[in-house]
């Protein structure tokens, strides 16, 4: 019983978990089981909700006269540090000679100092050869003086030069997870893995030929996702002792066959909560609990059915600080934060004809970054809670 409300009447004979759902924020339930003639209680405390009130600054970068552009990741450092990669055409650099005659390349970076956004072309040497690069695809960074950049090889730049690591994976680098710098995952194109084990770098295989968009880890748990967005599918893959196997799959299957054993659509991007709660956002938001899945029911319209609408689009990025505060990012201006109760959409409202894409998030206590595209230019959103 739940106080004075029967929430479970069964015979049990063995270990089991019992989930209570649709609680209050910030309130204290008495449990109790009865069994036989005994009783035994227990308290709970749910969580409190965080709040909803941000301050956010837009930004755009460079123009779409000049080339395709936009922001593809970014990294947060602290308050007063964070990169955002992709390709800027136009402003600071489109490819093209400047009035004096010099060539100007297109921007690769930009750094944001807490105030205002940088752009940078970054580059490096490998084998004393220096290398010059057009778009990068993914960052990582932990301190100001170590900041890893993934095209196909990874450029680490020291806050003053970079030079490039050969990682031996064939395509892009679409995103990197590290676990305080000690291990470092890359995912990429085509199904491809590295591992860096502090020394070098070692291809790892998984299994699939999907584009690995997503990898996030906790507590030795490492997880990815792979997908083929535009047909539906993808794969959910964990990594167990240097071996990444099918956690689950996704496919367009029928609407009664749901987690049987497929989930609904692909999925780009994962997150794990504080208490080891796994989240997986595509076509929808799943969550994984206690070896089970289901759809994170609090968000609207978080299921399929026949000839549906919602306000909210296809989910690229998920990343939060714990379950009562994250935040998920996608396309036609899709930017909802989550309190622990309810969600709302933050900065310019959710348009269906809006052509915002939002590709990637970070989030470190109060700051949230946001970066993509409008059309083919860059955009980046910074978010602090009030």
């Amino acid at each position: 019983m739940r106080d004075s409300v029967l929430i479970l009447q069964s015979k049990i004979l063995r270990d089991t978990i019992i989930i209570d759902g649709d609680l209050a924020p910030s309130h204290q339930y008495k449990y109790s089981l009865i069994s036989g003639s005994s009783t035994y209680s227990a308290t709970a405390v749910t969580m409190d909700t965080t709040s909803h009130e941000f301050s956010w600054q837009y930004f755009e970068f460079g123009d779409q006269m000049h080339g395709s552009g936009g922001f593809s990741d970014v990294a947060i450092v602290n308050d007063t540090l964070a990169y955002a990669v992709g390709q800027i055409f136009g402003a600071k650099g489109f490819d093209g000679y400047d009035s004096t005659g010099k060539w100007i390349s297109a921007a690769n970076a930009a750094r944001w100092d807490g105030t205002s956004w940088e752009q940078l072309y970054m580059s490096g040497d490998m084998n004393g050869t220096h290398l010059d690069i057009s778009g990068i695809t993914s960052v990582l960074a932990y301190q100001p003086n170590d900041i890893w950049f993934g095209v196909g090889q990874i450029l680490r730049w020291n806050g003053v030069k970079g030079w490039f690591q050969q990682t031996y994976i064939e395509g892009y680098a679409l995103k990197m997870y590290s676990d305080e710098m000690k291990n470092v995952y890359l995912v990429g194109t085509g199904g491809q893995i590295a591992y860096f084990d502090g020394i070098s770098w070692k291809k790892e295989e998984s299994n699939t030929t999907y584009s690995i968009t997503d990898v996030i880890g906790s507590n030795g748990n490492v997880y990815a996702a792979a997908s083929i967005s535009n047909l539906g599918k993808g794969v959910i893959l964990k990594r167990n002792a240097g071996q990444w196997s099918t956690l689950i799959e996704g496919d367009g299957v029928d609407l009664t066959q749901i987690f049987k054993p497929k989930l609904y659509g692909s999925t780009s991007s994962l997150w794990i909560d504080e208490k080891g709660a796994l989240y997986a956002a595509g076509n929808f938001l799943y969550q994984y609990k206690f070896e089970k899945w289901n759809f994170f029911k609090s968000l609207p319209d978080n299921y399929p059915r026949e000839n549906y609408s919602r306000d909210w689009g296809f989910i690229f990025s998920i990343r939060g600080n714990k379950s009562n505060d994250f935040w998920v990012a996608g396309e036609l201006n899709t930017l909802l934060h989550f309190n622990g109760a309810t969600w709302k959409q933050i900065g310019m409202p959710y348009d269906s004809n809006r052509d915002i894409k939002w590709r990637a998030l970070f989030v470190r206590g109060n700051v949230c970054i946001a970066v993509g595209y409008r059309g083919w230019q860059p955009v980046a959103m910074v978010i602090h809670s009030r």
